[in-house]
């Protein structure tokens, strides 16, 4: 009897070594060719007439011994459907796009005001999408807003992600959604929903004073420049030509170093059928928070005579 156990016991094990064998030398689990592959971190989505102008965000890797982190880039395509704007990103650059890394969808307002089901019935019936990706919307169009870069973060979407975050609903600031549980909605008998709305917003209360200030200093140096020409006619052209062009140089740099916001989701949009009909502030989305939700960390501000509690 322990003979024949013993015997079946080393036959189980050659039994696991071969199948083991057999899967190492023909299958390479599931590594990922990143000189093939367009590793889309997030999708834009806008809509012309009976045309989808899909805006998508790629990884670019970048090698390690180089000390520079991965960058993304925007592909910008079009088709009758999502499906087909997605095909063109391998028509022009050759790489294949994977969704399996996408977590973000971005739904432009003209896009909004249709039946965005035209557009995220793809990713719902794509099998290597995942439909935990978080929805959003926005005033304008898509690609516009993945192209803003945040100064929380160079990608665009790695910035509207951290606020778009499990922290930030908890807090009550922002009411998130994900793919699975708007169409859960959809398809239910209320058929309705609800999108957060992503819009960039300045990151220094005293950027119009900055402004003013930078606004102020060219008219300075045109008047020093204007006193100098009273001096002399060609002293003066060359004081006035280079103030210009420092000036000039100065504004852009100063508008570049402003330029960089961060993003806000205080804002919901309702969705009937598919189709964007009304939109919550931030005190109603609240509001709608605190009822659905969980708010282990929100604050509310009251006010008490002539002051405020929170």
């Amino acid at each position: 009897m322990y003979k024949t156990h013993a015997k079946n016991t080393i036959r189980y094990y050659l039994l696991v070594a071969f199948v083991l064998v057999f899967l190492f030398f023909s299958n390479d689990f599931g590594l990922i060719d990143v000189q093939k592959t367009a590793i889309v971190m997030a999708v834009g989505i806008d809509r012309e007439a009976d045309t989808f102008i899909v805006t998508s965000q790629i990884a670019v890797p970048q090698a390690s011994t180089q000390g520079k982190s991965n960058e993304a880039v925007q592909i910008v395509s079009r088709g009758k459907t999502v499906g087909e704007a997605l095909e063109e990103i391998n028509a022009k650059t050759g790489w294949y796009p994977k969704l399996v890394f996408c977590d973000l969808i971005i739904l432009g307002k003209k896009a909004a005001e249709q039946n965005v089901f035209d557009a995220l019935d793809f990713f719902l019936r794509d099998e290597y999408m995942s439909d935990n990706c978080l929805l959003v919307t926005c005033e304008g169009t898509a690609k516009e807003l993945l192209n803003t870069s945040a100064l929380v973060d160079p990608s665009g979407s790695v910035a509207m992600r951290k606020v778009l975050s499990s922290h930030a609903e908890r807090v009550g600031t922002v009411l998130p959604t994900t793919l699975r549980e708007f169409a859960i909605g959809y398809f239910s008998d209320s058929k309705s929903g609800f999108m957060p709305i992503l819009k960039p917003e300045s990151a220094q209360e005293s950027q119009g004073e900055n402004k003013g200030n930078s606004s102020q200093n060219p008219n300075s140096s045109e008047s020093s420049s204007g006193s100098n020409g009273e001096q002399g006619e060609s002293d003066s052209q060359g004081g006035q030509s280079s103030g210009q062009s420092k000036s000039g140089s100065q504004e852009k740099n100063g508008q570049k170093s402003n330029e960089k916001p961060l993003f806000s989701a205080k804002q919901t949009a309702l969705f009937v059928q598919g189709k964007w009909v009304e939109t919550l502030h931030a005190e109603e989305t609240f509001a709608l928070g605190a009822l659905i939700n969980n708010l282990q960390l929100a604050s509310y501000s009251v006010p008490v005579g002539d002051a405020v509690c929170t």
